[in-house]
């Protein structure tokens, strides 16, 4: 099976579909196959910040994020996991740094989004307006949320 088909193929065990220390076990065997694959870096960084153990912690999805840009540099997904990893941490200047990367890399408006939040926490309210301003999908819902959030200073620093 290779690395592909199974990232294609693979469903989590835990309930909800929610990922499970098995589930996170399971990709490391993978990677143990596949140990260039930033894809599979990148899904057992997300397994591990959502699964439900205490076995793997938030630094080891980290690591897994940075291992995927080592092997796929041009990759967004890296860069915009790493940005909300650095977000989770209020670590926002990092944050920021790894969406900005991210937006270098992807049309998605997923980076653009976090970086705006990022901004806004930071206190720059009309930088986040203005990341806002520059999605490509004006009409999204989250989008519409997160604009009327920032403008309520609700992402504003205490």
């Amino acid at each position: 099976m290779s690395a592909e088909s199974f990232i294609k193929t693979f469903q989590f065990s835990g309930s909800g579909g929610q990922p499970t220390e098995v589930d996170v076990d399971k990709i490391f065997e993978m990677l143990h196959v596949y140990p260039d694959s930033a894809r599979l870096w990148n899904l057992c960084g997300d397994s591990i910040q959502l699964s439900d153990g205490d076995r793997y912690s938030l630094d080891n999805a980290r690591k897994c994020y940075e291992t995927a840009i080592q092997r796929s540099p041009d990759d967004p997904e890296a860069y915009e996991s790493l940005g909300f990893w650095h977000d989770i941490e209020n670590d926002f200047e990092t944050s920021a740094k790894y969406f900005r990367l991210a937006i270098q890399r992807t049309k998605s408006d997923v980076p653009r989004l976090g970086l705006a939040r990022v901004l806004a926490q930071l206190g720059q309210k009309s930088d986040a307006m203005s990341e806002l301003n520059q999605c490509s999908d004006q009409q999204s819902v989250e989008l519409k949320i997160l604009q009327d959030e920032i403008q309520n200073d609700l992402w504003y620093p205490e």
